[in-house]
């Protein structure tokens, strides 16, 4: 598909600002050194990509032809002292290279009209067979281009001309045509840097960009996938996959991680984690944890297949769903919790140990990817880890619901609410979708022909018959359940469970049982918490004569 986009870039104000200072800092420069080469600048990167396409973008990378950012953003700064003292310019940092972790560009960061600016130099990059960190010198603008992950990342805005810069030649034209692929061969660009594979997943499910054929092949390169588990770092894999589940088109993503055969590097216990787990771990658990990874490329590819039809456009008819989805949806962190507890379903109760000196400490796998394997924080982790362990302690409870809702009490619900926190909805929605994704698994089978891995399109919604009835009806089944299960939860006034205060706190209970603090409390507790679910309209007095009579005074 062809898109429309500017021939020229159209700097925002204060972008012309930056423009203007920055020139004349240029041309001042190059009138006191007098230099063969003048001092050039240019904007690289994603800012030219979206500026082409009408998108305003904040992430300003300035590529220098003759200084390191470094020895830049100092001479800028005697030049603003000195010329425009009304400024105040941000003290810069320097992020230093760091070539184990992949990070080979040395970058000065500081920030002009609250705008945050990271200035590195030109270079060239020579990688050789024995080791993967690159020889970094200056490099010409073709050979910086040329170094970079995708043709359409490419493009430059010469800031000192005032136009666009196309030095792999087909960067304007993949554009227009929405088209990623490499400046060079694309296996060589992805042994350079495996990260450029995360990335280029990245652009497409952002922009719905069409991924060359030859860049999918070299994805699928085994050297690629075991240098992503052991010699990337996992917080720039958690970075890019970050940014892939908030995008546009995630589902598209995601087919794109499954078809280059790439969920173990992401989504599964690899690497340095897998090789702690080996070493204290049983052999029975080790065996579930293989079986259970090799059926996770077939499960994500349901997922991200379903995706679409169920919750992009199959709510119409389910406005309670649509109502806790679209808030999901719009909450950047309770998206990425959905996606990982969707993802991560197969793994549900299991739990590993991970450390040889507390046998009994056992922690949730998925837990564990979230947390070690893409380095993402405890917002991140802990409700994944609870809406997944859920799927085995909590789901006895939906189950006996959708069998029969009269024999289930409100303190049932109240308390499955409770158990996930803030999160319910969201243990809704991953719930819901895990259901859908078993009853087409019924139907098709693992192994039929409809649920094979097909080269991902970012103009094809699904590969599945969903319209069909075989399909359509136990899908719309689902949706309907649990629809009626949020109806009924706000017919009990129980969708915001987990804030309903205890009617009788630890205080009271251990002065009317004459108690001291102790395990008792907590469970005592729980115990007022069911009474007063099951008893909306009680008083303290009578949810204590309750407790009184359950457990003696002291």
């Amino acid at each position: 598909m062809r898109r429309t986009i500017h021939n020229m870039i159209l700097l925002n104000s204060k972008e012309q600002k930056i423009r203007d200072l920055l020139i004349d800092f240029c041309n001042e420069y190059n009138q006191q050194t007098n230099n063969k080469d003048p001092l050039e600048l240019r904007i690289s990167g994603g800012w030219v990509r979206d500026k082409l396409l009408g998108l305003e973008s904040h992430d300003l990378d300035i590529a220098i032809n003759t200084l390191l950012g470094e020895e830049f953003v100092t001479e800028l700064e005697k030049y603003v002292g000195k010329y425009r003292p009304e400024l105040k310019m941000e003290t810069f940092h320097t992020i230093k290279k760091n070539p184990e972790k992949s990070k080979h560009l040395e970058t000065c960061t500081t920030k002009l009209f609250d705008m945050d600016i990271d200035f590195v130099n030109l270079r060239s990059e020579e990688y050789s067979n024995e080791s993967r960190v690159p020889i970094v010198r200056f490099g010409t603008a073709e050979e910086d281009a040329l170094r970079r992950d995708a043709t359409l990342n490419a493009l430059f805005y010469n800031m000192n001309k005032d136009e666009i810069e196309d030095y792999t030649k087909t960067g304007i034209e993949d554009l227009q045509n929405g088209i990623l692929r490499t400046p060079l061969a694309p296996l060589q660009t992805f042994l350079d840097d495996p990260l450029r594979v995360l990335r280029m997943i990245r652009f497409a499910s952002r922009f719905s960009f069409i991924v060359d054929p030859t860049v999918l092949e070299a994805m699928a390169n085994k050297e690629i996938k075991d240098t992503l588990l052991f010699k990337i770092s996992r917080e720039r894999v958690g970075v890019e996959v970050e940014k892939m589940l908030i995008s546009r088109h995630p589902e598209y993503g995601l087919k794109l991680i499954n078809y280059g055969g790439l969920s173990e590097c992401i989504f599964s216990p690899g690497g340095e984690m897998l090789t702690l787990i080996e070493n204290v771990n049983d052999k029975s658990v080790l065996d579930n944890i293989d079986l259970i990874t090799q059926h996770i490329p077939k499960y994500l590819n349901l997922v991200a297949n379903l995706y679409h039809p169920v919750f992009e456009t199959g709510l119409n008819d389910y406005p309670r769903l649509k109502r806790i989805f679209q808030a999901t949806l719009d909450d950047p962190l309770s998206i990425k919790i959905f996606w990982y507890s969707s993802i991560l379903q197969p793994y549900d109760g299991l739990q590993v140990k991970t450390n040889p000196k507390k046998i009994n400490s056992y922690t949730p796998l998925s837990l564990l990817i979230v947390r070690d394997g893409l380095k993402l924080g405890k917002h991140h982790f802990e409700p994944v880890g609870k809406i997944t362990q859920g799927f085995e302690s909590q789901r006895p409870i939906l189950e006996r619901y959708f069998r029969d809702p009269q024999v289930i009490k409100r303190s049932d619900l109240g308390n499955y609410m409770r158990y996930f926190g803030s999160y319910s909805s969201i243990n809704i929605l991953v719930n819901c979708f895990s259901d859908v994704v078993e009853a087409v698994q019924n139907v098709v089978g693992e192994d039929n022909e409809e649920v094979k891995i097909s080269i991902p399109d970012p103009h094809t919604m699904t590969d599945l018959p969903v319209d069909d009835d075989k399909l359509f009806k136990p899908i719309q089944k689902v949706l309907y359940d649990y629809d009626h299960f949020i109806k009924a939860l706000e017919g009990l006034k129980l969708m915001e469970a987990h804030n309903i205060k205890h009617l009788v706190d630890g205080k009271t209970l251990m002065k009317v049982l004459g108690r001291k603090p102790g395990p008792w409390m907590a469970k005592t507790l729980d115990v007022v918490m069911t009474w007063q679910l099951d008893n909306p309209e009680g008083t303290e007095e009578a949810c204590v004569e309750y407790i009184k009579h359950l457990i003696p005074e002291k």
